[in-house]
């Protein structure tokens, strides 16, 4: 089954503050800080192709503690990032591929939109 679930919502602030934030390195596990602990970087150098390894914190509920993730496209000019699983995480769960898609989109000169796609391809 593939599919895809998409949320967005306004935030009171610049498009281009905002990609200052989900631009970063990390921010995919930092904006998250009561599920995730840290997250190290494999490889690369926040680019495409970077691998980055977060840790759960115990006792979160979460179904894994770690997993590897490929940042796969960075536009910082049409401001969208794309992450996929690479190694354990959702591919250990049945998962054939898992991946979130981040676009920060102006909306004024003092608000955006923040749209988060989530696609991924699962046999049931």
């Amino acid at each position: 089954m593939i599919g895809t679930l998409s949320d967005e919502f306004e935030v009171n602030v610049p498009a281009h503050e905002a990609w200052a934030l989900y631009g970063k390195l990390e921010f995919t596990y930092i904006c998250v800080p009561d599920l995730f602990d840290k997250v190290d970087v494999l490889n690369g150098d926040g680019g495409p192709g970077t691998i980055l390894q977060p840790f759960t914190k115990p006792g979160t509920g979460a179904l894994f503690h770690t997993n590897e993730d490929e940042i796969s496209k960075v536009d910082d000019k049409n401001m969208v990032k794309e992450v996929r699983a690479s190694k354990g995480g959702y591919l250990s769960l049945g998962f054939n591929s898992y991946g979130v898609r981040f676009e920060v989109i102006k909306k004024s000169e003092n608000s955006c939109i923040i749209k988060v796609t989530v696609h991924y391809d699962v046999t049931l």
